[in-house]
């Protein structure tokens, strides 16, 4: 789509081209009784000229969005091709690597389980662990590692961050992420300075979680999600499976981006010919979504914050969520969200994340039941979330976004 002409830009807006496709006449993607309203909006508005000519100038391929407004869902759609061969449009139905945004379930995860008095948030979370401990050495001995520590990203834990897998490579097992054992590409998961001294961002960290709610919850972590947060919201089409099953492979949007040294080093920038990685480093990083699904909730963290639902989490565990982390070096950091102007009218919520070929970010009002998703497959474009989120709220008229 790169450097499309204007005359066949306006073609493809006059014709409903394919590279757009709303969820109004889809496969119904959600249960009859989530609530959700998307009335029939235009071929084409103001957003879509937008979203087409940004992907056209940014080379992005593949990208779905979804907005709410009042405490709705009121725009659902995809824009242009989940594959290389351009012969599958993205739908609300297909499936984007959400990567860090992870780290936010994981974090709900955890505080459904504090809520019902089976974790401690300040409690040394060796205490729960069953399968793995983490080891003590000489900086553990007056501080521990807690799951607040954990979530917040202070509990002084190594590896920031997960390249994944090559579809065909061996998938090593959590054991062996966490002790950095083969087929594991990455060195084990310890504590590398004094838990509680200082914020420094840990997918490691996220690991440890990950298996503290197996051991707790005695399931897998993927069934624990679905089980305790994704069925409640009406988050039907999220997942944290890896490797995807078939039926939900055939929905996954192909990754983008440079996919050795020597392409992201000259620029060059192509679908990844194995599809995407596979992230068994799932609580940071392995979770499958769509827009729709993240709307659902941010929907849900303005409805439990006003005392309107309980679904999955407390409104005492939510406000904690909307709270700045005390001892945080992150001043926008609250319980597993960012956080910008706290406590203020126009307080906002938000997560990003960043896998190979794949980005994505939402962001919602604390108050006004706003909100917008954005999951596209480029590592290219940095600013187009926040660009595009801005810009849809000012075609809403949210005068208190920002």
């Amino acid at each position: 789509m790169r450097g499309i002409p204007s005359f066949v830009f306006a073609l493809l807006l006059s014709q409903g081209s394919p590279l757009l496709t709303s969820s109004l006449g889809a496969e119904p993607v959600s249960s009859p009784n989530a609530g959700v309203e998307v009335p029939a909006p235009p071929v084409t508005d103001k957003i879509d000229d937008y979203i087409l000519q940004m992907m056209a100038k940014t080379g992005v391929k593949a990208m779905s969005i979804a907005v709410v407004d009042g405490g709705k869902i009121v725009k659902v759609k995809g824009y242009g091709f989940a594959d290389a061969e351009g012969k599958t449009p993205v739908t609300p139905r297909t499936l984007f690597q959400a990567a860090s945004i992870s780290k936010v379930f994981t974090a709900v995860g955890a505080l459904h389980l504090v809520d019902a008095n089976r974790l401690a948030l300040d409690e040394d979370v060796n205490a729960k662990l069953k399968s793995w401990k983490v080891p003590e050495n000489d900086l553990t001995k007056e501080e521990k590692v807690t799951l607040r520590r954990l979530i917040a990203h202070m509990g002084g834990i190594n590896i920031g961050g997960f390249w994944g897998y090559h579809q065909g490579e061996p998938i090593p097992s959590l054991l062996d992420i966490l002790d950095g054992k083969p087929p594991a590409h990455t060195p084990p998961i310890r504590v590398n300075w004094v838990p509680g001294s200082k914020t420094e961002y840990s997918g490691g960290g996220y690991c440890i979680i990950q298996q503290l709610l197996i051991d707790v919850s005695g399931q897998s972590f993927e069934d624990y999600m679905r089980d305790t947060v994704f069925k409640p919201l009406g988050m039907v089409n999220s997942t944290f499976e890896c490797p995807l099953p078939a039926e939900k492979a055939a929905l996954a949007a192909h990754a983008f981006g440079p996919w050795n040294d020597a392409m992201a080093k000259s620029g060059k920038f192509e679908f990844l010919p194995w599809g995407w990685n596979n992230y068994p480093e799932k609580a940071p990083a392995g979770l499958w979504t769509t827009a729709e699904d993240l709307a659902r909730f941010i929907m849900d963290v303005q409805e439990t914050h006003a005392g309107r639902s309980t679904k999955v989490l407390s409104k005492d565990a939510v406000d904690k969520m909307l709270t700045l982390v005390p001892g945080s070096q992150w001043k926008t950091m609250g319980l597993g969200l960012v956080l910008e102007k706290p406590g203020q009218p126009n307080a906002i919520f938000r997560a990003s994340g960043t896998n190979a070929g794949f980005q994505a970010q939402f962001t919602g009002t604390v108050e006004t039941r706003q909100g917008a998703v954005v999951l596209y497959n480029n590592r290219l474009g940095e600013s187009i979330p926040d660009d595009l989120i801005l810009f849809i709220a000012k075609e809403y008229g949210w005068p208190k976004f920002r």
